[in-house]
């Protein structure tokens, strides 16, 4: 446990990290939308650096540390990528994410369907599915401009993980206290 209260520096450092990215995103889609590969890259980037220090530094205590030397790799890996190759990792990203809210609706109207025959509500996930169809579809055939609407959930999402990632720090602090 002394280890973790050695290096609770990494997760706060990719919290804030995090923040920053995510409120760039949350508060400037349409300014960054063409800079969300190099954004994107170099947080995978980050994530992939962590992930092979902790992995390096920990080698000895962890149980685990060669997926998560694995994992690493990816990351920097596809961030370099990102980074490098921005304007069809920009077309990349904008379609798989579109595939993913395609396949995500569908499972959510199979859901509703299931839910139907078991007398259970469905509604919410009628509407979530349709929705997830619609954001699929408007990311398939116009890959750029729905990743505008894709940047500002991204933020949003970036901004909740890092607050979780520096509650869970100072929580997880506290307990070994």
């Amino acid at each position: 446990m002394e280890l973790k209260k050695r290096y609770k520096w990494l997760p706060m450092l990719m919290g804030l990290v995090m923040m920053v990215v995510g409120l760039a995103l949350f508060l400037k889609p349409g300014t960054i939308a063409d800079r969300v590969p190099l954004f994107l890259g170099s947080m995978l980037l980050f994530i992939g650096l962590d992930d092979l220090i902790f992995s390096f530094l920990t080698k000895d205590y962890k149980i685990g540390t060669s997926m998560q030397l694995i994992q690493g790799s990816i990351n920097v890996m596809i961030g370099l990528v990102f980074i490098l190759k921005q304007e069809s990792s920009l077309l990349f990203l904008g379609i798989c994410f579109g595939i993913c809210a395609l396949v995500m609706g569908a499972i959510k109207l199979n859901l509703a369907v299931d839910n139907y025959h078991l007398g259970l509500h469905y509604g919410w996930d009628i509407f979530d599915g349709i929705i997830r169809l619609i954001f699929a579809a408007f990311l398939i055939f116009n890959p750029i401009g729905g990743l505008t609407v894709w940047i500002m959930i991204s933020g949003a999402y970036l901004i909740i993980s890092s607050i979780d990632i520096f509650i869970a720090t100072i929580v997880v602090e506290k307990l070994f206290n």
